[in-house]
């Protein structure tokens, strides 16, 4: 098809140059613009954020422990210690323990504690292995007892039901995994000498700590976490108790939540808990 090309008009060049000027910065600086806009309402938000989340991870961490350590210089409420002997229900809760359950046994037949004074009362919570058999084959009905339960239900049940079966003035609470020092549960005995205090936490320690892999960094959170509840103890009463060993009297039990009363829960550095570490 023909076609007809006609010239340009004269200022078409002008024109051109023209838009090219004024259009693209026009929107470049309304661009710029709301650039600076979105950062000027972005960065206070930020700010808002990440300050307070920082402050609240260092007084968590280190804030803390200080604190703790200055209020303890003013304020010192310490224990009432003296030998003191009443009887002892050990309560070892149990679920697929059967390369432990009679090792923690025979370390808690040896513990240096009136045989007279201190029942074992083994909790199995719906073992699948031969955990309830072993520890029946050790057990004589009158120091060492066997609840052997067929449903797993959780250990706060166990150990619930474990308290309505316990014939002791205070409760003992020990996992398997657990290796006591002789003289753990005496030393916490003595804590109950004071009538305040109604509960005691043992003193968690790794032993052999450079054998395994992680040992070395749980030995390390242990000991900060050991500080944390001496200092707590000796303000007035630390916040909980280690599972590895610790103990209460039945009157400050809640059964249904495992809740102290008001009276303190203190910390015991003697009444020391161990364990074996465990290869991952």
């Amino acid at each position: 098809m023909p076609c007809l090309l006609l010239p340009p008009p004269a200022n078409y060049h002008a024109t051109s140059r023209s838009r090219l000027r004024s259009g693209p910065l026009r929107y470049g600086r309304q661009t710029v613009l709301r650039g600076s806009a979105a950062r000027l309402t972005a960065l206070p938000l930020t700010r808002l954020t990440f300050w307070p989340s920082l402050a609240v991870c260092i007084y968590a961490y280190i804030g803390y422990p200080v604190v703790l350590f200055l209020l303890r210089l003013v304020l010192h409420r310490p224990v009432r210690r003296k030998p003191f002997e009443p009887t002892v229900t050990l309560i070892i809760p149990a679920y697929n323990e059967a390369q432990r359950i009679a090792g923690k046994i025979r370390d808690s037949l040896q513990l240096d504690y009136p045989a007279e004074k201190m029942e074992i009362l083994v909790v199995c919570d719906g073992s699948r292995d031969v955990t309830p058999r072993l520890a029946q084959g050790m057990a004589d009905g009158m120091r060492v007892r066997v609840l052997p339960f067929p449903e797993n239900r959780g250990k706060i049940s166990t150990l619930n039901s474990g308290v309505r079966e316990a014939h002791g003035e205070i409760v003992v609470f020990s996992d398997s995994t657990a290796r006591l020092y002789p003289d753990s549960v005496r030393w916490l005995m003595t804590n109950f000498a004071d009538p305040e205090v109604g509960a005691a936490s043992g003193h968690y320690t790794v032993i052999r700590a450079d054998e395994v892999g992680i040992g070395k960094s749980e030995d390390l959170y242990w000991k900060y976490e050991t500080y944390l509840k001496v200092q707590e103890s000796e303000l007035d009463s630390v916040l909980g108790a280690h599972g590895h060993l610790h103990c209460d009297s039945p009157q400050s039990v809640s059964l249904s939540s495992a809740r102290h009363d008001q009276r303190r829960l203190r910390d015991s550095g003697f009444g020391a808990g161990r364990r074996t570490p465990r290869r991952i």
